[in-house]
């Protein structure tokens, strides 16, 4: 079981007790305990078995003459705290009432009301005076807390937040990513930039939105067209996000490495609509959440949902790229080669720009396909390409190419396109003969099956065949 650093000021409800053998057993209504005017609380000090902390309240003038509370909290300078329950303490420390007096009780123990056993709370104010009260166990057979004052016993039905644990009281991560409004109302999401890391990918995953292609650049593991599919389940998982709750305040390294956040087992350091946010997840803490870090704060552990992060975090490589080992449009290409079977079949793009279609922003153009010299039917030629580029990917691990071309696809652009020739290469596989080792620029890039090579070989035979 966790024990959290540090006190948690959470609101109690406290239950009135059952008939009590003291000293003084007489029931008072709203007995007040403590009245403070024309004085403010400067600090707020709270200690028990789990923590002990001091809550500074600064009171800073405003240049149109208001008065702001500032909040400083000694040792944890580095921790983002909810703090509207500082004032409500603070509120309660001015004026403090309770519902009952049991009176001087000599087993304090027993109500757990000795500063080893309860909560200790002191209050400093700015007149220097002090204030010092115990919350003890809850009061048995009503509602209500056992408090020590002055060395009397009280039950009281106030809400308090003077008991257990810090952790409450830090704020929790979460945000609401605003969708981008299009020119006819519609709302879109879009990512400027997706990396994952972690043991539970084995290799990084790095992808950027291209501005100029409206589409996602794979870079690493490998360059590549990336995918868009993704983007969707993507950005419906954190558009609305909360970090959970609070496991840990300042952990420990050998707590860090035991929540399996020191090597974490999954990273997303992502941008969507312009808006950054980074999750570190380690180990499940059960079968709903993870140890998390956000934002890269090392200062607090969260458990964080499962459900909010599995759809990237369970995710793999080839979730974010294309479906194809590399995806180049045909009207970019100004040549291209393709190399199989002893036969080669080149094609020539010709172009030539269609005024009628051309406007100032965009140009349109019309195209004469010459196969091996030979003109050939637009319509031909593209159902070839698109046979040629078709081969599906398998997955991102099988580089144990032979060595030995089966299949070459060279690709020339054209000037305006300023891309360098990419040159794209089939191999078997010397592991597993029914998959192909595909290279990009003699780059290992992903594998594929080989009967869909062999499928692509043929069509090269066809397509030289008919252009003869």
């Amino acid at each position: 079981m966790l024990v959290v650093l540090g006190i948690v000021m959470a609101v109690l409800l406290i239950t009135a007790p059952k008939e009590e053998a003291t000293s003084s057993n007489s029931a008072v209504e709203q007995i007040n305990l403590i009245t403070k005017s024309d004085v403010t609380v400067t600090s707020l000090s709270i200690k028990n078995s789990l923590s002990d902390y001091t809550i500074n309240f600064i009171e800073e003038e405003n240049d149109d003459g208001s008065i702001t509370t500032r909040y400083e909290v000694p040792g944890y300078e580095d921790i983002n705290f909810t703090t509207s329950n500082f004032d409500a303490a603070a509120k309660i420390m001015l004026n403090f009432n309770v519902d009952k007096e049991l009176g001087e009780i000599e087993n304090l123990e027993e109500f757990g009301l000795t500063s080893e056993l309860g909560s200790t709370v002191t209050a400093t104010y700015s007149d220097g005076s002090k204030e010092t009260v115990i919350v003890g166990k809850a009061a048995s057979e009503s509602s209500g807390k056992y408090i020590l004052y002055n060395g009397k016993v009280y039950i009281t039905l106030l809400n308090l937040i003077f008991s257990a644990d810090m952790a409450t009281q830090v704020s929790i991560p979460s945000w609401d990513i605003s969708a981008y409004i299009e020119s006819d109302g519609t709302e879109s999401y879009t990512f400027d930039h997706v990396y994952l890391k972690g043991r539970n990918f084995k290799r990084e995953i790095r992808l950027d939105y291209n501005k100029n292609t409206f589409s996602y650049d794979m870079t690493a593991p490998i360059i590549c067209s990336g995918g868009y599919s993704f983007s969707s389940d993507l950005a419906d998982s954190l558009i609305n996000f909360t970090a959970g709750s609070v496991v840990k305040v300042h952990p420990t390294e050998a707590e860090i490495e035991e929540y399996g956040l020191n090597d974490c087992y999954a990273e997303l350091d992502f941008s969507l609509n312009g808006v950054a946010h980074k999750i570190t997840l380690g180990n499940k803490i059960d079968n709903t959440k993870r140890y998390a870090f956000i934002d890269g704060n090392t200062s607090v552990v969260y458990g964080t949902y499962v459900t909010h992060t599995n759809t990237w975090a369970e995710s793999k490589e080839l979730d974010y790229r294309d479906t194809y080992a590399s995806i180049v449009y045909i009207y970019d290409v100004d040549k291209f080669t393709v190399e199989a079977g002893g036969k080669t079949v080149e094609v020539d793009m010709k172009r030539t720009i269609n005024t009628d279609r051309t406007t100032d922003t965009t140009k349109s153009y019309d195209y004469t396909c010459i196969v091996n010299g030979k003109e050939m039917p637009y319509a031909d030629t593209t159902k070839f390409y698109s046979t040629v580029i078709g081969i599906p990917l398998l997955n991102m691990t099988d580089a144990d190419g032979d060595g030995k071309t089966l299949l070459k696809i060279t690709y020339e652009f054209y000037e305006d396109e300023k891309k360098e020739d990419l040159v794209i290469e089939y191999q078997k596989c010397i592991s597993n003969s029914d998959r192909a080792a595909v290279y990009l620029n003699g780059d290992y890039n992903v594998s594929v099956r080989m009967n869909a090579v062999q499928d692509v070989i043929k069509a090269v035979e066809e397509f030289y065949n008919s252009a003869k």
